[in-house]
C-alpha cells in the first residue's frame, strides 16, 4: 500500500469526516524542494481522503509571526519575508499543488483570534513548564512565560494551539520535530492537556538531499527550489519523485540532465509497474 493511502486510512478510521489537513513553513531565506515535500506530503494525503469522497480543507500555515534570527525583526514585517512566501505560492501553482486556504501567522496573532487560547497556555503556565522540563536537561526558570516578548506563544505551545484552533486531523512533521523528545513528542500531551483536544494523525518526512551533497538548508544556501527543478523536470515527473519515496526516507534530488532524462524514463515505465509504483504514478499526474 502507498504511504499516503496508509495515512489516509488512519485517518478515516478515527472518525468521519470531513477533515482539516496542514502543512506549515516559516519563510525565513529561501523557501526549497525540502519545504515543499512538507506542503506536497499534505497534498497527497488530501487528494486520497477526497478520491475516497471525503470533503477535506488543506490549510497552510506561514509562520510569519517568528523572528527573523539574531534579530527582533518580524518576518512579516521584512521585504524577504513576504517576497519568499508570495514567490513560493507562485511555485506551488506551477508545480499543481496548491492548499486551499493560506494562513498568515502575523495576521492571526495581531487580529486576536489566538486570545483564548493564549489565555489557556499563560494561565497554565505551570503545568507546561513541568511538562517540558522533563524533556530537558536544564530546567526552564520560575520565571518562564510560554508566551515571548512580541505576543506569541513559543513553539511547542503554539504548534498544538493551532491544532486545536483549526481541528486539525492531519499534519506530517521533518525529522528534527520527530526525534525523541522533540517537538512532536512534548505538543502531543499540551494539546490534550492544556487545549481539551485529540492530536492530529502524524507522519514524519525525511530531509531531501541536494546534488548527493547533504540535506537542503536556507541557511547554508545550497538548495534547489521549485523553480530550479523545473527547469529539467516536468511537473508530474518531479512529483512523482516525492510520490515515489516513502515520506519518512532520505532522497536526493540532482539537477544533472542525464539524471533527470533517465528518472523521466522511470516514471513513465511506471505506469504499467508493480501495484505500488503505478499507485505513484497515478497520485503524481
Amino acid at each position: 500500500m502507498h504511504w499516503a493511502d496508509e495515512a489516509a486510512q488512519r485517518i478515516v478510521q478515527r472518525h468521519e469526516g470531513p477533515y482539516t489537513v496542514a502543512s506549515g513553513i516559516t519563510p525565513s531565506g529561501t523557501i526549497h524542494l525540502g519545504n515543499f515535500r512538507e506542503v506536497y506530503t499534505t497534498h497527497l494525503v488530501a487528494r486520497v481522503l477526497r478520491g475516497l469522497g471525503h470533503e477535506v480543507t488543506h490549510i497552510h500555515f506561514w509562520d510569519d509571526f517568528d523572528l527573523r534570527r539574531g534579530t527582533n525583526e518580524i518576518l512579516a514585517d521584512t521585504w524577504s519575508g513576504m517576497g519568499d512566501m508570495h514567490y513560493f505560492v507562485n511555485e506551488l501553482e506551477r508545480i499543481g499543488c496548491v492548499p486551499d486556504r493560506y494562513i498568515y501567522q502575523s495576521e492571526m496573532y495581531r487580529q486576536g483570534n489566538y486570545a483564548d487560547y493564549i489565555d489557556a497556555a499563560v494561565s497554565n503556565e505551570g503545568s507546561i513548564r513541568h511538562h517540558l522540563n522533563r524533556y530537558r536537561s536544564e530546567p526552564l526558570p520560575e520565571e518562564w512565560s510560554p508566551l515571548m516578548e512580541h505576543g506569541k506563544l513559543v513553539w511547542r505551545v503554539d504548534w498544538p494551539m493551532r491544532w486545536a484552533c483549526y481541528d486539525i486531523d492531519f499534519e506530517p512533521g521533518g525529522k528534527d520535530h520527530s526525534v525523541e523528545s522533540g517537538s512532536y513528542e512534548t505538543s502531543v500531551e499540551i494539546c490534550r492537556r492544556i487545549f481539551n483536544q485529540e492530536p492530529p494523525e502524524y507522519l514524519q518526512y525525511d530531509f531531501v538531499q541536494v546534488n548527493g551533497s547533504g540535506k537542503m538548508s536556507s541557511s547554508s544556501g545550497d538548495v534547489i527550489t521549485i523553480t530550479d527543478a523545473l527547469e529539467v523536470y516536468r511537473p508530474e515527473v518531479l512529483r512523482w519523485i516525492f510520490a515515489k519515496n516513502r515520506a519518512n526516507r532520505e532522497f536526493n534530488i540532482d539537477l544533472n540532465q542525464d539524471v533527470a532524462d533517465n528518472l523521466t524514463r522511470q516514471f513513465e515505465r511506471s505506469a504499467t509497474g508493480s501495484e505500488v509504483q503505478r499507485r505513484a504514478y497515478a497520485l503524481a499526474i
